[in-house]
């Protein structure tokens, strides 16, 4: 029987971005508002690519609120699924970890391009460059983020020395 010795359920976070698309909205709201209803400008595919513009962003909202990270650490093996507009699951069984490293990235240097993919890595993050980079002993290297790296970290530890 697997006795789980670590579990985490993440939303995506990113308030600057979903601030940043609500503006937009709001300046295409504005300026459709008063082509309409101020002006009564007749432009009526100004007005339908506003509107238009407006509901798509409003679904990209949805779809970021709707986001979601679940990992887990057994005593055999780490499960890391995340949720979004499609499904995915990664599995790795704790024999095959090399080595397992936390990595904190500070909120000013993610802006700064510091959450990003590496090029020889697979990356299983919602949130950022926060979480625990893994290197299988075959040469793999993984990153899952975690907004509780150091308690994941030490779950893997305790696993691999039971």
């Amino acid at each position: 029987m697997k006795k789980k010795l670590f579990k985490e359920k993440q939303q995506y976070q990113g308030k600057d971005l979903i601030a940043a698309i609500i503006l937009i909205m709001l300046i295409l709201a504005y300026q459709l508002i008063n082509n309409v209803f101020v002006t009564h400008q007749q432009g009526w595919l100004n007005s339908a690519l506003c509107l238009g513009v407006i509901i798509s962003l409003g679904w990209w909202i949805k779809a970021l609120f709707q986001r979601e990270q679940k990992n887990v650490v057994t005593d055999k093996k780490i499960i890391c699924k995340v949720d979004s507009w499609y499904q995915d699951k990664k599995k790795i069984a704790l024999e095959d970890i090399k080595s397992c490293t936390v990595v904190q990235t500070p909120v000013i240097a993610q802006w700064h391009g510091m959450n990003i993919e590496l090029p020889s890595e697979e990356m299983w993050s919602i949130n950022g460059r926060n979480g625990l980079a893994i290197e299988t002993k075959d040469g793999e290297q993984i990153f899952i983020g975690s907004s509780r790296a150091k308690e994941m970290a030490q779950a893997i530890k305790q696993a691999l020395q039971v």
